[in-house]
């Protein structure tokens, strides 16, 4: 039997959104097309970054391209670019809870009590 259940019960929209200091160094993340995850993309100042703010990623997260999510363009942050910044297009979602009792993909299941 299958069964469905609602996107906002295993995930929720992050809003961690920062000010870009231009004196400093910041890591980008990309995410890649046709399912390989998410990169970094390189260390830039943050005088060479146009928009005045962008996410935050943070590790574990599932960041979702919203120009090429048709293209698949996410995955789930690894701890290597935590704290890394992307562009206003990623949208960053953060899963409700952890072990997932939802059956997702990936996630141990919560056992039942």
């Amino acid at each position: 039997m299958i069964s469905t259940t609602m996107i906002e019960r295993v995930l929720t929209k992050s809003e961690d959104w920062v000010t870009v200091e231009p004196d400093g160094r910041d890591k980008q993340i990309t995410a890649r097309l046709w399912g390989k995850g998410l990169t970094l993309r390189g260390q830039v100042p943050g005088s060479a970054i146009a928009a005045p703010r962008q996410f935050c990623a943070k590790a574990g997260q599932f960041p979702i391209s919203r120009i090429d999510a048709r293209h698949g363009a996410f995955g789930i942050i690894p701890d290597e670019p935590d704290g890394a910044l992307g562009r206003r297009s990623l949208d960053g979602l953060s899963f409700r809870s952890k072990p997932c009792s939802y059956g997702c993909p990936g996630m141990p299941r919560q056992r039942s009590a």
